[in-house]
């Protein structure tokens, strides 16, 4: 975690939140704790998001591999656009580099940013084709939820959307009350105008719930 630059935030004058820094730690301990091999956790940690198969973590219901590529995020970031400012971006995208070789090959090769590394074969060029690397991905936010981990919210949900569906179908064709036609809720809402400008959610929410019983459609 000190190679990668783990943080909670990246310092600067902003001091800006790391979002999401913590799964990326919780994501290391587990995979200890679990004994997860080191090639596996090189995998997911470089390419994660790539993998086929996914690592469900079934207690917590999310996949671990989603979380691997975190890792790419760590060290130095600016708030705003970097690559408004000359230089900024590339002292970002060296960081990332230096954190990565020395992570998964126990090298440093900054140097090779400007020439051919004096003392292992990395040239200046490797080092550019790396950099290019780091530069043109697109960073998203991915969901790490497990594919099943909200079916009983989301069966929930799609029942409640049923039975509201249905009620709201019963009051809307009753044939009385201001949903009884267009003409009637045009004629409701215009007769009280004043109140419902004024009126918060939970007014709104008092009033829909006396239609519902059927109680005399007036604010208190």
């Amino acid at each position: 975690m000190d190679v990668v630059r783990y943080t909670d935030t990246y310092g600067y004058e902003w001091d800006n939140s790391a979002k999401g820094s913590w799964e990326h730690r919780d994501y290391l301990i587990r995979a200890f704790n679990d004994d997860v091999g080191v090639d596996q956790l090189i995998r997911e940690q470089l390419a994660g998001d790539l993998l086929d198969e996914p690592r469900i973590n079934t207690e917590q219901k999310i996949n671990e591999r989603l979380i691997g590529p975190m890792f790419c995020h760590m060290g130095e970031h600016r708030h705003g656009n970097s690559m408004q400012f000359n230089g900024i971006h590339q002292e970002m995208i060296n960081n990332r580099i230096d954190a990565f070789l020395k992570a998964f090959l126990a090298m440093t090769v900054s140097c090779a940013r400007c020439h051919d590394h004096k003392l292992d074969a990395i040239s200046q060029a490797d080092y550019y084709a790396m950099a290019g690397v780091f530069m043109t991905p697109r960073w998203t936010a991915l969901s790490i939820d497990a594919p099943e981990k909200n079916d009983v919210a989301i069966a929930e949900l799609i029942q409640l959307r049923d039975e509201i569906h249905s009620r709201v179908g019963e009051i809307w064709t009753a044939g009385s009350g201001p949903l009884a036609s267009g003409k009637s809720l045009r004629k409701w809402a215009s007769e009280n105008r004043a109140s419902l400008e004024n009126a918060k959610t939970g007014d709104i929410a008092w009033l829909f719930s006396n239609w519902l019983n059927k109680t005399e459609n007036t604010w208190d």
